[in-house]
C-alpha cells in the first residue's frame, strides 16, 4: 500500500502545472504568438486576396504587379505557414516534456535525499579512513568495502 503524501504537502492540480509549463516557456511562446500573427496578418490575407496561382495573361500580370502570391510570388504565404507550424510544434513538445517531468516538489525532494545519501555516505568513508588509519581491523574492511563502491 502507497504511503499517504503528508499533510504540509499541498498536490499541484493540472491548471496550475499548464501555467507553470507556459511560464517556463515564454520565449518559445514569444515565437509562438508572432508566427501566428505574421501568417494569420500577413500570409493568410496574400492567399485571400491574390490567390495562390501566377498570372497567366498579361493583362493579369499588369493588374498584379509584381506578383503579391503564388509560386512565382513573394513566399509570404509558404514562409508564414511553415513559421507557425515549426513554432507550434517546438511549443508543443516543450510544454508536453515539461508536463511530463516531475513537479518542482519532488525534484527538490529528490535533490534533498540524494544530497543526504551523499553526507552519509561520506561521513562513512571518513569514519572508516579514520580507523583504518588507526589500525583496526574493522577500519580496514570498512575501507575495503568503501574501495569497492
Amino acid at each position: 500500500m502507497a504511503d499517504a503524501a503528508p499533510a504540509s504537502k499541498k498536490a499541484i492540480g493540472p491548471g496550475k502545472r499548464l501555467w507553470m509549463a507556459i511560464d517556463g516557456e515564454k520565449g518559445a511562446t514569444c515565437n509562438l504568438i508572432f508566427a501566428h500573427i505574421l501568417f494569420w496578418a500577413l500570409g493568410l490575407t496574400a492567399v485571400l486576396n491574390y490567390g495562390y496561382k501566377d498570372p497567366e495573361t498579361p493583362a493579369e500580370l499588369a493588374v498584379q504587379d509584381p506578383v503579391q502570391s503564388g509560386p512565382s510570388g513573394s513566399g509570404v504565404f509558404i514562409i508564414s505557414l511553415f513559421l507557425a507550424i515549426v513554432a507550434t510544434l517546438l511549443w508543443c513538445t516543450r510544454i508536453v516534456l515539461r508536463l511530463m517531468a516531475p513537479p518542482p516538489q519532488e525534484i527538490e525532494e529528490i535533490i534533498q535525499e540524494r544530497t543526504t545519501m551523499a553526507r552519509r555516505d561520506s561521513a562513512a568513508v571518513d569514519e572508516a579512513a579514520a580507523l583504518e588509519r588507526k589500525g583496526s581491523q574493522k577500519g580496514k574492511s570498512l575501507a575495503a568495502a568503501a574501495a569497492a563502491v
